[in-house]
Order: C-alpha cells, then sequence, then structure tokens
C-alpha cells in the first residue's frame, strides 16, 4: 500500500495515490454531492404528458395548497404554480396549450388546460379571502389609538388618516393636511435649487412609509375634499421614487427654483434673482453702475419681500420656467423688464429705504472709527 524511500537514518513513509489522481476524486465528489443536493431541491417533473401516462398516474394533493385534496385533480401543477413568482405563472400555465397529433389526445390536453386553469382561480381566491381576514384581524390587534394630537402640527386632528405598523404594532394618527404637505415636501425636497426628491417618511419612526402604507393613505385620503394629485401620480408609477424623479424631472426643476426664489431668507434665492437681472441687463445693453449694483444687492438682503421686487421675482420664475420647458419666449419677457428697470432707476421707496440705511451704516462705522 506504500512506498518507501530508504534515507541515511529513516524511511519516509508516501502514499502511492498521486496527488493529480485525489484532486480528481475530490472534483468528482463535489459534483455528485452538488448533483444530490439539487435533486433534494428541484420538485420532481412527470415524464412527458401522454394519455397513457395520465391514465396511470393520477395527481395527488400538493403541499403548497390548502383546499382538500378532493378539489385537485391536477395536482402537480398547482403546487409548481405556488412555488413560482407571480410573473411567471400565467406563462407555465400557457405552455400546456399543446396540440398534439389525434384529436382525442388534444381534447384531453385542452381538459387539462382548462382543469388547470378552474383550480389555480379558486386557489387564488381562497388565499385572497385568508388574507383579508388575517389583515383585519391584525388591524384589530393593534387597536384603537387614543391620541387626539397631531404629531406634526401638535394640534387637533380635524380629519383622521390612520396608518398601521405591523412590524412595530403601532397604529398612527394624522391629520389630513399636514400628512399632505409633509409628503409633498419629500416628493419635492431639493437641495440648492437641484432637485432631491425623497420617499414620504413617517415622522414618528423616521422611516419611509411602505407600498401598502402609501396606498393605504391614499384610499383615506380619497373621501376627503383635499388635493392629492401629486400624491395619485406617485401610486400610478408605482411608489418609485426613481421613475418620479424621471417623470417629473421638469416639475422638480420648477419646484426648486420656485422654492430658492420665493424663500425670501435665501441666499441661493437673492443669488437667483440678482444674476437674472445683471444677465438680463447686459442682454438689453443697459449699463450696471456699481452704485446700481450695490443698492440692488443690499435691497434684496434687507427687503426680500418688498413689493416692488415682486414683480421682478415673477419674471424670474417665467424665464427659468421657459428654459426649462425650452420656450423661446426671452424677447417677450424684455419688455416688462425693461419697464422695471425704468421704474427702478427713476426715484421709488425701495432704492431710498436702501440709500437711508446704507447711510445710517457709514454713519455708525465712521463714530466707531473716530472712537477707537
Amino acid at each position: 500500500m506504500f512506498r518507501g524511500l530508504k534515507t541515511a537514518h529513516s524511511y519516509i513513509i508516501m502514499p502511492s495515490i498521486k496527488p493529480s489522481v485525489q484532486k480528481k476524486r475530490k472534483r468528482e465528489q463535489l459534483k455528485e454531492k452538488k448533483r444530490q443536493r439539487k435533486l433534494r431541491t428541484t420538485p420532481s417533473k412527470p415524464p412527458i404528458l401522454t394519455k397513457g401516462y395520465l391514465e396511470r398516474h393520477p395527481f395527488v394533493r400538493p403541499l403548497a395548497c390548502i383546499l382538500p385534496a378532493a378539489h385537485y385533480t391536477n395536482g402537480w401543477i398547482i403546487d409548481r404554480l405556488f412555488s413560482l413568482p407571480i410573473t411567471k405563472r400565467l406563462d407555465l400555465l400557457e405552455s400546456f396549450n399543446l396540440f398534439p397529433d389525434s384529436s382525442e389526445q388534444k381534447n384531453l390536453f385542452v381538459q387539462i388546460r382548462d382543469s388547470v386553469f378552474v383550480e389555480y382561480v379558486r386557489e387564488r381566491r381562497i388565499r385572497s379571502l385568508f388574507r383579508t381576514l388575517f389583515y383585519h384581524w391584525r388591524i384589530k390587534r393593534l387597536g384603537r389609538s387614543t391620541n387626539t394630537m397631531d404629531p406634526i402640527t401638535f394640534c387637533d386632528i380635524q380629519t383622521s388618516i390612520s396608518v398601521y405598523d405591523g412590524k412595530q404594532k403601532r397604529r398612527f394618527q394624522f391629520e389630513a393636511t399636514s400628512l399632505i404637505k409633509s409628503m409633498n415636501k419629500n416628493l419635492y425636497a431639493s437641495l440648492y435649487s437641484i432637485p432631491q426628491p425623497k420617499s414620504p417618511i413617517n415622522v414618528i419612526t423616521n422611516r419611509p412609509f411602505t407600498p401598502y402604507q402609501l396606498m393605504s393613505i391614499h384610499e383615506q385620503l380619497l373621501h376627503t375634499r383635499y388635493n392629492i394629485a401629486d400624491l395619485s401620480m406617485f401610486r400610478k408609477l408605482g411608489f418609485c421614487i426613481e421613475r418620479w424623479r424621471l417623470y417629473m424631472d421638469s416639475h422638480l426643476k420648477i419646484a426648486a427654483v420656485r422654492d430658492e426664489l420665493y424663500t425670501y431668507s435665501s441666499c441661493d434665492g437673492q443669488r437667483i434673482l440678482l444674476d437674472y437681472i445683471f444677465d438680463t441687463m447686459e442682454e438689453i445693453e443697459r449699463p450696471i453702475t456699481d452704485r446700481f449694483e450695490t443698492i440692488l444687492t443690499n435691497a434684496v438682503r434687507w427687503f426680500p419681500d418688498h413689493p416692488f421686487l415682486e414683480r421682478i421675482r415673477t419674471l424670474c420664475m417665467k424665464w427659468h420656467t421657459s428654459d426649462i420647458f425650452g420656450l423661446n419666449i426671452h424677447v417677450i419677457l424684455l419688455i416688462p423688464f425693461n419697464q422695471w428697470i425704468n421704474r427702478a432707476l427713476d426715484k421709488n421707496p425701495l432704492f431710498d429705504a436702501t440709500i437711508e440705511r446704507m447711510r445710517k451704516e457709514s454713519d455708525e462705522e465712521s463714530e466707531i472709527v473716530m472712537n477707537q
């Protein structure tokens, strides 16, 4: 069994099997184990369905079904159907639409296919009923919430919207108006006028709503008088935030620019407004003096909600909207912009208040320097 190599002091015992032969046997053993494992996990499929085979081998009730065995005549097929994903079940059912040569055998296969459809529909209906019953049982176990205060606004709830969380075994209640605003804020979220939409989240757990929770919220809001067009569109897109980003790209950009422009304390909104004014003045060849630039910059920073700036903010919004949708209306917007510039260069209350504040700050700085 062993070969011995004699040395000066002792014998070196070596196996008689070569290493290459050992590796080959190990590979064969691994292949055999994989094959046995695959046979155990893969359901056994009967041979080709012929009339004689079907008459000799009746089907038995599968383990994946819930109805008694008397309701099934094609048990293996039903068992195989419920082990597949939903998207592939109808494909498997269509594969039984065979056309043998003999008309008798053809009628037999058509009957098998029809009976499989009937059994499958019956099984799905029973499963749906049990799933609905189980859902209502779980909701009943959660109980009713005694909280009458909205967790977003901390005000009394007028129109209640319930959200169920089966994992945490909790029931949340929100006010419809605050919940809609919170969800729209996430769907139209932006960062520095760049759209960054996010899935609506539960403000209590700070986790995104599941598709089932969003569907439940949408169904409850349908019975209210509130506008839920954005949530309805989000549902049509399958509650997928990537699809929402692609499909609503133009609207998200417009909403991001509007949020920056009409958030008066936003530095980005002020920068967008000033860039629009100076770029348009260069386009119509209006001179931009240092004094005018300083006064306008301070006016936008100190009095951003002044009515005089509301007109130019509207023109800026129209310009960005036309640019996003590819509309050539820049020439049309130059006429009202030119009128606004003429009023700005004349004496107006906004610039007077800005100049007065600039003079006061200059006097205060000079006094501080003299005191030092």
